[in-house]
């Protein structure tokens, strides 16, 4: 049997087609459509008519963007489960100007949301390691772009674009948080799965080479990314109870104070029951002296912005980490 995609004509046709076509809403559907459904058959081919594709509108800014947005996911799934380097060749100059090509970069992310743990959950194929690795770079790569681009700005912007700019960065740093977040079990809050899930060891495998990631976004993010981050951390805790309260205390202390987590509800009774765990069920991490004035210092900063809860653990503190 030969299929619709093995005929010479049906190239021919959809090569002409693409090329020819002004209409953007029947280009996306073709692209989202017929390209997106042999892209895994023809990697090869399909790159090369995503890359004529891209080649077109040069002087039309706004069809030239939505033509990129609409290509970023097959150029993603092209480099990072096929390594097409001319795919990755289009995408890496994007991740250097994070602010220009956000939403492109939104997109990639979301595409590789399911190969965050390629080879820990699922069915094992060969080359899921390497895959997870190219996934989990990338995402590392956008990270460090978008946290440098924050960095630059203070709460005081110049003018609207630097504004832009900057809420162009935090929301990278949340969209990559909240990805890295739902590709994980935790995303089920113990209702069924279709997946395997992961063993004990997996979960830390992907705790191990996420950490540097979960990082970095806690230099600079912003409430709403504090709180997805948190959660994970909260997943990941009994994986490796050291390096989740690291990661929390590292976050609460940066980019969470700067930006006035310690003010939020949720934020101030998520902080309450994680460090009631920490306290309940891995009393042992505090014998280290400096994480013991880390936690102190994460209490202390919910306590001055008027959490009663706070407080209380703080008072409570020398009985309860005898």
């Amino acid at each position: 049997m030969i299929r619709i995609w093995g005929r010479r004509e049906f190239w021919e046709r959809l090569e002409a087609r693409l090329a020819e076509e002004t209409n953007l809403g029947v280009l996306e559907s073709l692209i989202n459509g017929i390209l997106g459904r042999i892209l895994h058959v023809e990697p090869a081919r399909i790159e090369s008519l995503i890359l004529e594709l891209l080649k077109r509108f040069s002087g039309d800014n706004e069809r030239q963007g939505r033509l990129r947005k609409t290509v970023s996911g097959h150029l993603a799934i092209l480099w990072v489960r096929y390594e097409r380097q001319a795919a990755r060749s289009v995408i890496d100059p994007w991740i250097a100007e994070p602010a220009r090509y956000h939403d492109e970069l939104t997109g990639i992310l979301s595409t590789m949301r399911e190969t965050f743990l390629a080879g820990l959950v699922g069915q094992r194929e060969p080359g899921d390691d390497a895959l997870r690795h190219r996934a989990l770079a990338w995402a590392a790569a956008m990270v460090e772009a978008a946290s440098e681009g924050l960095a630059r700005y203070s709460s005081d912007f110049p003018n609207d674009g630097d504004r832009d700019d900057a809420r162009k960065f935090a929301q990278l740093l949340d969209a990559a948080c909240h990805e890295l977040y739902f590709s994980t079990p935790a995303r089920n809050h113990g209702r069924a799965s279709d997946h395997r899930p992961p063993s004990v060891i997996e979960l830390r495998t992907f705790f191990d080479e996420a950490a540097p990631i979960l990082q970095r976004i806690g230099d600079c993010a912003t409430p709403s990314t504090v709180y997805c981050l948190l959660q994970l951390l909260e997943f990941l805790l009994p994986f490796d109870p050291e390096r989740a309260f690291d990661l929390a205390a590292h976050v609460l202390r940066n980019g969470g104070k700067d930006t006035g987590f310690q003010f939020e509800s949720l934020g101030a009774d998520l902080i309450v029951r994680l460090v009631g765990v920490f306290l309940a069920d891995h009393r042992e991490i505090f014998e280290n002296e400096e994480r013991r004035m880390a936690l102190i210092e994460c209490l202390e900063i919910f306590m001055k912005a008027g959490w009663p809860a706070a407080q209380r653990l703080l008072y409570r503190l020398p009985d309860l980490i005898q």
